[in-house]
């Protein structure tokens, strides 16, 4: 009965870590649109959705649901953002952020020295890779230009497209 119940811990464990992976992955992605629309504009109001489907957590500024597969950040004003260079800086924003966090996360794999213990271990080091293959994705996503097609982004235009399109408008 113990070694049943160690392999359910062991699972929820497994699928926790997954989830605060994408969390965090998206999070910082969408703090990155907020980055940039805060250089581009001086406004701090804005809000951040992470996630999909059942909402687990509500505050001015941010919104978590259950699914972290997909985000989203809207200005509290749409107006603020009224040339083409503020729209640009606040889109590429996100991208950004996820290139950095991935190309942090491939220099700390390049040059961390992996001492003996728990750093080096089968568990931490998939879970390392896997938050290398969640950045590089969603950086890969997210600054391709085409539709999303699936979360509650299903149908927008990924950053890629909305920054193409912006940049293809005639002045």
């Amino acid at each position: 009965m113990l070694t049943v119940l160690a392999y359910v811990f062991e699972i929820a464990l497994f699928f926790a870590v997954l989830w605060l992976i994408a969390f965090l992955s998206t999070l910082l992605h969408e703090l990155g649109h907020a980055l940039g629309y805060r250089l581009a504009t001086g406004d701090r109001r804005w809000h951040i959705r992470v996630g999909s489907g059942k909402q687990l957590l509500k505050t001015r500024s941010l919104t978590v649901k259950l699914l972290p597969l997909d985000g989203w950040f809207s200005p509290e004003r749409a107006e603020t953002i009224d040339t083409k260079k503020k729209a640009v800086l606040t889109l590429a924003g996100g991208p950004l952020l996820s290139l950095l966090t991935l190309a942090a996360l491939v220099v700390w794999k390049l040059c961390k020295p992996w001492e003996p213990g728990v750093l080096t271990s089968d568990a931490a080091a998939s879970f390392f890779n896997t938050a290398l293959t969640v950045n590089a994705v969603l950086f890969l996503a997210s600054v391709l230009p085409f539709p999303y097609v699936l979360g509650e982004n299903r149908g927008l235009a990924s950053d890629g497209l909305q920054i193409l399109r912006i940049l293809k408008k005639e002045p």
